[in-house]
């Protein structure tokens, strides 16, 4: 499983991603800022693991910048800073 969510919906500027496994009832959630715009989850192909990603930007972003596309690519100038906030809890 490899796929980009966009369009995320958050309740006070927060969205949330949660995998639940049934067999232990335990949750793995992660919350995040509304500047991350897309979330990425992943598995690789041995199934033994997943990622939950926010992403700040659309994977390949400097191309499709390029090409016109509305991405959510920051470019800092020197000195620069961007910040964000994302937070991991199992329950």
């Amino acid at each position: 499983f490899d796929h980009v969510f966009t369009a995320l919906r958050s309740q006070d500027d927060t969205a949330t991603a949660t995998i639940r496994d049934p067999a232990s009832g335990r949750s793995l959630k992660v919350t995040f800022d509304d500047t991350y715009r897309e979330c990425v989850l992943y598995t690789p192909g041995h199934r033994e693991a997943f990622c939950i990603e926010p992403y700040t930007c659309v994977p390949d972003a400097y191309r499709l910048q390029a090409a016109g596309c509305d991405t959510g690519l920051r470019v800092l100038p020197p000195g620069g800073t961007f910040s964000a906030e994302m937070t991991v809890s199992v329950v």
